[in-house]
Formats: structure tokens, sequence, C-alpha cells
């Protein structure tokens, strides 16, 4: 007898065949492969450097500045049967655990890709960078607004573009998962010269 808890969907394996089941209580006979079940709920993980021991994904903007970046993606597996057979040849490690350092470490190189194409202006707007807000005789708080609508918009078009390819790249791979959100929390700079 198994117990699928709910937010996890059960794999079994019976000749080959791959079933997905709900959540609740079933009794097998022995020759049923009982795999380990998937965690179909939604996750927000923060996006890391692969390597670093940073907690940040450092980058060289457009123009040359060094910049670091700190954001998080809302994901969850809509298929655990792909989740299972994509990360099933993982040595050691569960399927779910393979499938979330995939789409970690996709996630990170879309967004460092994305920023790459930025200024630092655009990430990181300093007093010079707004002159061209100051046109007209607008007030100082206008100035501001607009320098953080310009930011926000800047940030939204950065992380629709990180969803859209890794919505593209996780259809591609067959990796079984579903992106909703990347949230920009912060841009650093990181020359400070």
């Amino acid at each position: 007898i198994i117990t699928i808890r709910e937010g996890f969907r059960g794999i079994f394996e019976e000749e080959g065949r791959i079933s997905v089941r709900e959540p609740g209580f079933y009794k097998e006979p022995a020759n049923v492969v009982i795999c380990e079940p998937i965690c179909v709920k939604v996750f927000i993980d923060r996006i890391k450097p692969k390597t670093s021991r940073e907690e940040d994904l450092t980058f060289i903007t457009k123009d040359g500045i060094k910049m670091s970046v700190s954001a998080s993606i809302t994901w969850f597996v809509d298929d655990p049967e792909l989740v299972h057979k994509s990360g099933g040849q993982a040595g050691g490690e569960s399927p779910f655990d393979f499938t979330q350092k995939k789409l970690l470490s996709l996630a990170s190189d879309q967004l460092v890709r994305q920023c790459k194409m930025k200024n630092r202006g655009e990430l990181l707007p300093a007093e010079p960078d707004m002159k061209v807000y100051h046109e007209e005789g607008r007030s100082e708080k206008e100035v501001n607004e607009m320098a953080e609508a310009a930011y926000v918009e800047t940030c939204a078009s950065i992380a629709s573009k990180v969803i859209a390819e890794m919505k593209d790249q996780s259809k591609a791979s067959k990796m079984g998962v579903q992106f909703l959100a990347v949230n920009i929390d912060l841009f650093k700079l990181l020359d400070l010269q």
C-alpha cells in the first residue's frame, strides 16, 4: 500500500508503462515499481550563479559596466510524467531535483543574457541618466516618477523575455514545467570607480 500526499503525483511503472496517479491510497502488486512522487506545488526559487558562492548573478552591461542582479522565478510542474522521464537518468538525483537544477540553470543563463543587452543607465538610473526627463520644466517629483516608470518597464521587459525563452526551452526539451513569473529584486553596481 502506498500513500500519495496532497501536492504530489505518484509515478508507477508496470512493464515499461508509466502511469501518473492523483493523491490517495493505492494497493499495488509486487511487479509495479513505485517511483519517487513528483511535487506539483508552485515554487519560488532564487536564481543563483551555477558555480559561484555569490548570491547574485553578475554580468557586464552593454556599455561595459560590471553589475549584479538578484531575482527569483515562480514555476510549477504541469506534467509529472515528463519530469520523471527527463530526470530519470540523473545519477543519484531525484527527477524533481534534476529538473529544478536544470531550470534554474536555464533561468540564470537567460536572465544574464537579457541583462547584458541593457546599459547601466537603463538598469540602475542615476542623476545624469535622468537629464532626459528634466525637459519642459518638469518638477523633481515628475522626473522621479518618470524614471521609476522607465525602470519598472525595463524590469518587466527583461522578465517577460526570460519567461518566454524559458517556456520555449521547456517545451523543446520536454521538461514538464510551467513558468509563471520572474521577479527582479535588485540591480547592484559592482564597478565603483
